[in-house]
């Protein structure tokens, strides 16, 4: 009787001791998601390594100068049926609220050289930091109405400063030099927001631009004056509805919570797998060392898989997903941004199931320095001898 409740009692520690192993393995995972995708830092950390802030004036300059020259009729000729050849005389930004049309004529290093000078680098830096800190706030209170907000005022002063000033003349300097009689033109121009474009379909003389340099000054100033100081992204980034959003965050919250205390899972099998396996100190090692072992060798081989799926799930399937106008380099910054994120996520995986596997081994070595404690069925009785008794 008593070999068969060991030998249930074995089998119970040996489920418990697998589903330990599978259970840690998914706990594992979300535990690690959920402290990683959750963090603020991890994205600004992998924006810094792909240098982002760096990268971002000729990224939206190749985009740009793709938008401006992309003609869907040459991918699906069937959207143009109809419509007949373009006007060669016609302004491409008339009559459909399109950019001016000289915008078309700007190269990618002209758009570069634009956005470097009308976009402070540490501005640009700062402010997008902060708002990954308030979207995660956000996820963290669970309180939708907490702002979101960019602070322009920083921008705004540079727009009116000598930056400005000089991305403006830079712009004027990409047009071919003016004809004579567009010289005739801007010499009787009144310079004001509707001139702005007679300004910029020539590049004049230096004599010239001195002249108009207090009225460009003046236009700067009304462009920046229609921006506001304080720009609230909360209602894009949230939405406006009746309030689910309320319920889908607190559900949310609750999930969070959960996956905080998923490891007390993990560790009650770990004890069930104690009370019914083990019954010496070497039966401890062994039963703790093993399920250990397993676990630290399969998370880490997954780990490393998690980083080649993605790798090659993004570049097979990516690809597919984007629209034709946007650029590959974007497309190849987005791979490098997301896979810096997936990185840190699988190398703390990969360090926690090092620690696990060499803790497994540990504990499974130290198990063959301990003998078998054997039981004794019976023990032999010894006979008493008479002559050693002593009388009562």
């Amino acid at each position: 009787m008593k070999t068969l409740l060991t030998g249930c009692a074995r089998a119970l520690a040996a489920i418990f001791a697998i589903l330990f192993v599978i259970i840690s393995l998914v706990v594992l995972l979300v535990f690690n998601i959920e402290g990683k995708l959750t963090d603020p830092e991890v994205y600004k950390t992998a924006l810094a390594e792909q240098e982002f802030y760096e990268r971002l004036p000729r990224l939206v300059a190749k985009q740009m100068h793709e938008s401006m020259t992309y003609n869907p009729c040459l991918e699906d000729p069937t959207q143009c049926e109809g419509d007949g050849p373009p006007d060669p005389g016609a302004d491409p930004g008339e009559g459909d609220g399109g950019p001016p049309a000289f915008f078309a004529d700007l190269s990618e290093q002209d758009w570069e050289r634009l956005l470097v000078g009308l976009i402070p680098r540490p501005w640009l830096r700062g402010e997008f930091e902060s708002v990954l800190d308030q979207v995660f706030f956000m996820l963290d209170t669970g309180d939708l109405a907490s702002p979101i907000v960019i602070s322009m005022v920083e921008f705004k002063a540079h727009i009116l400063g000598d930056a400005g000033m000089q991305a403006f003349l830079d712009l004027v300097s990409t047009r071919p030099p003016c004809t004579n009689d567009q010289l005739m033109r801007l010499s009787q121009l009144e310079m004001n927001m509707s001139s702005v474009s007679m300004l910029l379909t020539c590049s004049p003389p230096q004599d010239l631009i001195d002249q108009f340099r207090p009225q460009i000054q003046i236009i700067l100033g009304e462009i920046v004056g229609d921006i506001d100081d304080v720009l609230d992204l909360s209602a894009s980034l949230t939405g406006e509805g009746d309030g689910d959003g309320d319920l889908d965050l607190s559900t949310l919250r609750l999930i969070r919570l959960g996956i905080r205390f998923s490891p007390l899972l993990p560790a009650v099998l770990l004890l069930l797998v104690t009370i019914f396996g083990v019954r010496s100190l070497k039966g401890f090692f062994l039963w703790w060392g093993i399920p250990l072992l397993i676990l630290g060798v399969m998370a880490f081989i997954g780990s490393q898989i998690v980083t080649l799926l993605f790798h090659w799930s993004f570049s097979v399937y990516g690809a597919q997903l984007l629209p034709d106008y946007i650029s590959p380099e974007i497309m190849d910054f987005a791979l490098d941004v997301v896979g810096s994120v997936i990185g840190s996520l699988t190398t703390a995986i990969a360090i926690q199931a090092a620690i696990l596997a060499i803790v497994g081994l540990v504990f499974t070595i130290l198990s063959f320095f301990f003998k078998t404690r054997r039981t004794v069925d019976a023990m032999p009785v010894q006979a008493s001898d008479p002559e050693n008794q002593t009388p009562g």
